[in-house]
């Protein structure tokens, strides 16, 4: 079966949010940056908003039915530290988090190749939980990676 696959850029707010998964959206890539004490992401308009897990989670989950199954988290600065955790703390049942740290991913052949089976999978319509397989199945087979 084919699924409808459109890449939507958008400042990031809570109508944005809001509007994404009550049209179905299943994926959210947030380019976040932040530490243990605070977390912004860009708002698509070379400026940050602040982000709160659990304002997320409130927007997400806002008419009780929650449409968004993963979120994609690409941060130069150790997203599963903060964001990450952050994140996966909502405990959303069937909700994924995924971290890549973007600061080395030039040197990183391992995430690389993550991130293509990860993508080609996402691409192709298949669920969070196969598109995360197929990602390590590529980093394993590949010979870039030791």
């Amino acid at each position: 079966t084919k699924k409808n696959i459109e890449l939507v850029v958008r400042p990031l707010t809570e109508n944005i949010i809001h509007s994404l998964a009550e049209a179905g959206t299943h994926i959210l890539q947030l380019n976040i940056h932040g530490n243990s004490k605070q977390l912004v992401a860009e708002d698509g308009c070379g400026g940050v908003t602040d982000l709160n897990a659990g304002r997320f989670r409130s927007v997400i989950s806002a008419g009780g039915v929650v449409n968004i199954d993963a979120i994609v988290i690409c941060s130069p600065n150790q997203p599963q530290l903060y964001a990450g955790h952050e994140f996966a703390s909502l405990e959303i049942p069937g909700f994924h988090v995924v971290c890549i740290e973007t600061e080395r991913l030039s040197d990183d052949p391992g995430a690389r190749n993550f991130l293509l089976g990860f993508y080609q999978s996402v691409m192709k319509g298949h669920p969070i939980t196969m598109a995360v397989k197929n990602g390590k199945d590529r980093v394993e087979s590949s010979l870039e990676v030791s």
